[in-house]
């Protein structure tokens, strides 16, 4: 008999974690307040007037992150995406807008190869499926990539 209270009671603190777990995920990324919560806790990245929750739809003027020298900048995000597809294995972006990238990555110091590089194939968990992308500009190292692109 106290082998099953046991068993029970087991059972019901897993399930009262679980819905612990879920409800906090929903905070953290279902709200204004837990999106900028979470994102102030990210190394490196920095948003000026984020707006809007990271499980659906948010923009901010400016977005950078930085890792040691590497940098990359984003100008006037607006990001919009339905996190329920991810139950269809599918990531679904329903709009990416951005003014202007600007990427930074120093040349390695490591010697090169002569080799031509090849790259793996490369199987993605998840299918994408993809909205109304557009990008202003996009520049590496201070050099022009691309100009208003839109998909």
């Amino acid at each position: 008999m106290n082998i099953r209270r046991g068993a029970k009671i087991a059972g019901l603190s897993v399930i009262a974690l679980l819905l612990l777990v879920i409800v906090s995920v929903g905070v953290l990324i279902g709200t204004q307040a837990g999106s900028r919560w979470a994102l102030a806790r990210v190394p490196g990245v920095q948003l000026e007037n984020f707006q809007g929750r990271l499980g659906g739809q948010w923009s901010a003027e400016r977005l950078v992150w930085q890792q040691g020298a590497d940098r990359v900048e984003v100008h006037s995000v607006d990001f919009a995406w339905t996190p329920a597809c991810l139950l269809k294995m599918t990531l679904c972006i329903n709009r990416l807008h951005a003014g202007q990238v600007l990427l930074r990555f120093p040349p390695s110091s490591a010697p090169s190869d002569e080799d031509p590089m090849n790259l793996p194939a490369v199987k993605l968990p998840l299918a994408l499926q993809l909205g109304d992308i557009q990008l202003g500009s996009m520049q590496l190292d201070g050099v022009e990539q691309l100009r208003d692109l839109k998909l």
